[in-house]
């Protein structure tokens, strides 16, 4: 699926989550989305997505929750729920 989307896959098991980071967004809507916040940059904010076509989520995320753009990649549920 990552190839076919263009995306990266991501193995959350070998990054450092920083989970300060994290807190800065409502973990409902992270949990809703199943998106993982992992790393930002000067630009923009990393964020592991269980489906990244779900075009609710990251429009919500886009609009409500940073002014950086949303770098995407693409992870496994089972990573991304040990993550919370």
């Amino acid at each position: 699926m990552a190839e076919q989307l263009n995306l990266e896959f991501i193995d959350l098991y070998g990054v450092d989550i920083n989970f300060d980071f994290m807190g800065r967004y409502p973990m409902k809507v992270l949990k809703e989305a199943e998106v993982i916040p992992f790393l930002e940059d000067e630009d923009s904010i990393h964020m592991a997505f269980v489906n990244p076509l779900s075009k609710e989520s990251i429009d919500f995320l886009n609009n409500q929750m940073t002014l950086k753009t949303i770098k995407q990649y693409i992870a496994l549920k089972d990573d991304v729920w040990h993550s919370y």
